[in-house]
């Protein structure tokens, strides 16, 4: 990506102020001032953005010097990026022995020809945001003998073309000092870097090597650039790897011979190579993936928090010596020619061997005042135990004392995790950007994430902090070579007590159990994974694949596993049973099985909406038998009239608070007598963009399964300032017994409270009757207006068998009939009690006793 981006930010600046450029017409031949406005075309360059952007270009074979001074450029090329018929020669030079030369946006050496393009800093400053040496398409070499350079990054090198050596780049180290936030070697090309002296300080990232490991061969014969100034340099010798189809050609080389290469996260990719022959190598986190090669022959190295290797380490037979710290991981890669090396790992370290590897004869010298780890065995963590560092731990770990994850690094763990007390901090960095589908991290060691294969995980008391926990393999069956179905364990996480924050969590098979203590998901939960998904974003949707932005962060989504094979009808569960459950989003989504959350005790605090939602003929669901559910928005189901989405109240001691309670089409709303839902008010801080004001919304057609209203007690306590509305959906039968019937009817709604008052305006904004004209009303069986509120019928009907007025009444056109008989509207009236006024009492009395007995 960034280095797309930087092609777009090349075409713009090329072309954009393409007519006010400056080009070097200096002599060829020979070497010429960069201040004498003779030796460009438009002018000395200079940052100018505004109304157009000025770039320069060393292109005709020429050199330019800068001895002292202030030099800028907005963007510099020296050479020629790109094939074409102009008259230069598509190579240039530029020499820097003093002065400040500040490149504004990019600077790139890049040549078509057979001579690379070339930058020589012998003194001097050199400020710029990328440094691309090879360009695209090109060659280009940049020698630093003293001086200073600061970049955001630099990249050696990158390319669009399936020649490998049509587009090489090296930077040559000699001396001075080398600070960039990320460096690139052979990333998406041919590069290399050569570092004899100097110091090269990477603040965020140094990437060897590129994402592709089949590359053609290259030859292994140097490639002598020449002599400048009594220093000889040329090409470093390239590794040769053979495929006949490359995708884009990538290698990387990292000479460290001296000087002192520092970095703060280091990956070593397919297809690179780290040798190290001498200076000193201080690094916090070092990554050596499946393809790379860490030669260490000589020098120095320092590893501080961690090191994961998956590649190859060749210690070369000599008598090196690695200092470390953190997690030091050598169990999954090739450790070489080990025999006459030392390992010393410092205190609070974890070291980590294969089971075929023993450190006491295979190494020289082992010293630890941490841990040690043999592979295949349960790792157990005492309760005076430490561990700080990052990377891979690929056993289960069971833990009584404290594990931590350097700031901006994380800890995977691979296997599970039971915490009986004490800390596990896994590191939460980026948790919120994307949700992790693999323990991989290309950014540090370690994503912070565990993984739960079985039911040992859980615990008892204490902290867990991670960016994500993944609990299940894998959520279909597969059949194994031998014919048989195999069909992955179910996975369960048991949390008994304790304090559990996660950055995210992915259900695939199994079941998170929250049975006490606290649990905070600052990111998103996944219950299950749907194919194809739909994840609806600000403005638009995709399918086929989870997308999670910054739009939805504290986000917690339910959604169910595949089918296939034998496991044809996987459910996927959230259960909660205890504790404290906080997050800003849930989706229940049934997509091609079904999804539900299972509440029987316990808090569960929604910021922005709990959406219950079925997927076709797949159910979701949402069923408290006791608890604390507490959310902005609460809203059952889809634009469908399948039934595929259930909220059930199955306790009457359920407690649900929320501001906006939704019924569309496809839901299905089941509650057991005296259930009660509370319509809130309370300042909308987060910004909900579907929030709007306390209300009740019946966009359903379907009166049989919405038969849980005539159980439900609706109480509206949202205060005075805002005016809370009602969806109105019943058919007008007039007086009696027959509007009760399937038709929307509610047993009690309240307006107002002990605590709050609430300003009630009924509506009648959605068809609900299709076979219908006319305004739809609303029954009810106990109506109670608490005094200091005030409930407009706004034009509508409301029939009910029992009321209590106390507040004010506003009809707008529309009548209030009290067990048959016409309720005037009142301003500031005295309290009356509707039922008092009998008009054929015993007529209504006896119809009441039926439509209880019908329930049941």
């Amino acid at each position: 990506m960034k280095y797309l981006l930087g092609l777009f930010l090349v075409t713009v600046c090329a072309t954009a102020g393409f007519a006010e450029d400056t080009h070097w017409q200096g002599d060829p031949a020979g070497e010429g001032n960069w201040f004498d406005p003779a030796n460009w075309t438009n002018g000395i360059p200079t940052i100018t953005i505004s109304p157009y952007q000025q770039n320069a270009w060393i292109a005709n074979g020429g050199t330019a010097t800068i001895h002292a001074g202030d030099a800028k450029a907005c963007y510099l090329v020296i050479g020629k990026e790109y094939a074409g018929t102009d008259p230069e020669n598509g190579y240039g030079a530029l020499i820097q022995t003093g002065g400040n030369l500040q490149i504004l946006w990019h600077l790139t050496l890049s040549s078509k020809t057979d001579a690379p393009s070339s930058y020589s800093l012998i003194g001097g400053t050199l400020d710029f945001s990328q440094l691309r040496v090879g360009g695209y398409q090109g060659k280009g070499l940049f020698t630093q003998v003293g001086g200073s350079v600061t970049a955001h990054s630099i990249s050696m090198s990158a390319t669009l073309t399936d020649d490998p050596n049509a587009c090489f780049g090296t930077y040559k180290l000699i001396g001075g000092q080398l600070a960039t936030n990320d460096s690139y070697v052979g990333t998406e090309g041919r590069g290399n870097f050569i570092q004899i002296g100097g110091i090269h300080d990477v603040s965020d990232k140094l990437t060897i090597g590129g994402m592709f490991d089949n590359i053609p061969s290259i030859p292994d014969t140097p490639v002598i650039i020449g002599d400048w100034n009594g220093i000889h340099l040329e090409e470093a010798t390239n590794l040769a790897v053979i495929n006949p189809n490359p995708i884009h050609p990538s290698n990387g080389q990292y000479e460290l011979q001296g000087g002192q290469l520092i970095a703060n996260n280091e990956v070593i990719e397919n297809t690179g190579v780290l040798r190290h022959s001498g200076g000193q190598h201080i690094v916090d986190s070092l990554k050596v993936n499946t393809g790379g090669k860490y030669a260490f022959s000589g020098g120095s190295l320092e590893i501080h928090s961690g090191l994961d290797l998956n590649g190859e380490l060749n210690l070369e037979g000599s008598s090196v010596e690695i200092q470390g710290g953190g997690i030091l991981n050598f169990s999954k890669g090739q450790l070489l020619n080990s025999r006459n090396a030392s390992i010393q790992a410092g205190s609070n370290s974890l070291t980590i061997f294969a089971s075929d590897f023993d450190p006491a004869t295979q190494l020289r010298n082992f010293q630890t005042d941490g841990l040690v780890h043999i592979t295949g065995n349960d790792l157990i963590i005492q309760t005076d135990d430490i561990i700080t560092g990052c990377g891979f731990i690929d056993d289960y770990v069971e833990t009584s004392g404290i594990i931590v994850a350097p700031e901006g690094k994380g800890i995977d763990l691979n296997e599970g995790l039971f915490v009986r007390e004490g800390v596990v901090d896994l590191g939460m960095e980026d948790m919120a950007v994307v949700i992790p589908l693999s323990s991989n991290s290309s950014t540090s060691q370690g994503n912070g994430q565990i993984t739960i294969h079985d039911d040992r995980s859980g615990i008892d008391n204490g902290f867990i902090t991670a960016r994500t926990m993944k609990i299940g393999n894998s959520p279909v069956s597969t059949i194994l070579p031998d014919g048989e179905i195999y069909t992955p364990p179910t996975a369960t996480f048991r949390q008994n007590g304790g304090t559990v924050n996660l950055g995210s969590m992915e259900i695939t098979r199994g079941t998170y159990e929250l049975r006490g203590g606290i649990y905070h998901s600052e990111g998103s939960v996944r219950v299950g994974i749907a194919w194809p998904t739909y994840v609806i974003c600000e403005n638009s949707s995709e399918i086929g694949e989870l997308r999670e932005t910054n739009d939805y962060i504290d986000r917690v989504i339910s959604y169910p596993g595949i089918p296939y094979m034998l496991d044809s009808q996987p459910s996927s569960t959230l259960e909660i049973h205890g504790g404290s459950f906080s997050a800003h989003w849930m989706d229940v989504y049934g997509s091609l099985s079904e999804a539900n959350v299972i509440q029987t005790a316990g808090d569960v605090n929604i910021g922005y909406v709990l959406n219950i939602y079925g997927y076709s003929s797949n159910h979701a669901s949402y069923t408290m038998h006791g608890g604390n559910l507490t959310t902005e928005i609460l809203s059952v189901g889809s634009y469908t009239n399948n039934r595929n989405s259930t909220f059930a109240i199955l306790d009457s001691s359920s407690q649900i608070h929320t501001n906006q309670l939704e019924f569309n089409k496809s839901a299905v709303f089941v509650a057991v007598p005296d259930s009660t839902i509370h319509i809130v008010e309370a300042p909308d801080e987060i910004g909900n963009p579907w929030y709007d004001g306390p209300s009740v919304q019946i966009v359903s057609t379907d009166a049989a399964a919405m038969a849980g209203l005539s159980n439900l007690t609706l109480v509206y306590e949202c205060g005075l300032e805002s005016v809370a509305v009602f969806e109105v959906a019943g058919e007008d039968r007039g007086v009696g017994y027959a509007g009760f019937f399937e038709n929307f009817a509610l047993d009690t709604l309240q307006i107002g409270s002990d605590e709050d008052d609430a300003y009630l305006q009924l509506i009648d904004e959605f068809n609900n009757q299709l076979d219908w004209d006319g305004d739809e009303v609303l029954y009810v069986e106990n109506l109670i207006l608490a005094e200091g509120s005030t409930l407009d019928l706004n034009g509508l009907n409301l029939y009910c068998l029992n009321c209590t007025i106390e507040g004010t009444l506003i009809s707008g056109g529309g009548t209030l009939y009290a067990d048959g008989v016409i309720v005037e509207a009142m301003i500031n009236p005295e309290p009356t009690t509707a039922g008092l006024l009998i008009l054929g009492g015993l007529f209504f009395l006896r119809r009441k006793r039926t439509v209880r007995s019908a329930r049941g």
